[in-house]
């Protein structure tokens, strides 16, 4: 399944949402950031599936890991004149000192979901 399709049916996760493992005993509900959508996202284009809750608790806190991302990403400005060109699946994040405070992942060239 294409990481478009994915996130939009997936449009639960993100800031204020939930999400619980059907595989897990029990199922507990994790509460949901940006930061672990993103997450989410990335293990699911990486590896091909959902992550299950073992594995998210084993990546740990969602705020680290995409912050621990800025130092191997590169700069985006927006252009003086049309629109910022990205590439498909994405990881953008938002950065105010050092630190990550939003981020999200491109599904097209020209737009991101925003979650």
């Amino acid at each position: 399944m294409a990481l478009a399709n994915t996130v939009t049916a997936h449009h639960g996760i993100g800031a204020g949402g939930r999400w619980s493992d059907p595989h897990a005993n029990p199922a507990a509900p994790f509460a949901t950031s940006c930061h672990f959508a993103t997450l989410f996202w990335a293990f699911r284009d990486e590896f091909g599936r959902e992550p299950t809750q073992d594995e998210v608790i084993r990546i740990g806190v969602a705020q680290t890991l995409v912050s621990g991302l800025i130092a191997r990403g590169t700069r985006k400005n927006q252009p003086i004149v049309g629109n910022l060109v990205l590439t498909s699946g994405a990881i953008l994040a938002f950065v105010d000192g050092g630190i990550a405070c939003h981020s999200c992942v491109a599904i097209t060239n020209h737009s991101v979901r925003r979650l």
